[in-house]
């Protein structure tokens, strides 16, 4: 199902995608794949950072109080038809991909599938996990 191009806002800190081996229609893709699992309407908007680690430290501290880069944040929105912000920061991806002997690609998927959840509200868990794995063969097989 073809979304049109105001549903997901992607934002790019730098250019991250040589080291992630995809692309803008790559995650868009993939999202599209996710709204459609979730019944989410064409319309309702997600904005996408990938973000470096400066950025995504500095919201981690002045949201969160926590310093340092972290992997991903979600800054869910009450706005009807707005599912929020998610930053991803693509070098902790690459970072813990090559720590948890993951494939970078897979890992991003993880990341802000994770982080997705948490915008449509979904807490840590064993529910969370289950979909994070779902979702993750779903837009996986998009390769």
């Amino acid at each position: 199902m073809p979304m049109p191009k105001k549903a997901i806002n992607l934002r790019i800190e730098s250019n991250f995608f040589g080291v992630l081996g995809i692309g803008t229609r790559g995650i868009k893709l993939g999202l599209g794949k996710v709204y459609a699992f979730f019944d989410l309407d064409n319309t309702t908007e997600l904005n996408l950072v990938l973000s470096d680690d400066k950025y995504i430290a500095e919201l981690n501290q002045r949201f969160l109080g926590c310093p340092g880069p972290t992997n991903v944040l979600s800054f869910p929105s009450n706005e009807p038809k707005y599912l929020g912000d998610l930053i991803v920061s693509i070098p902790a991806v690459v970072r813990e991909a090559f720590l948890y002997e993951q494939d970078r690609e897979n890992y991003f998927w993880r990341m802000t599938l994770h982080g997705f959840l948490h915008l449509l509200g979904y807490e840590h868990g064993l529910e969370m996990e289950d979909l994070t794995e779902k979702l993750l063969q779903l837009v996986t097989r998009l390769s």
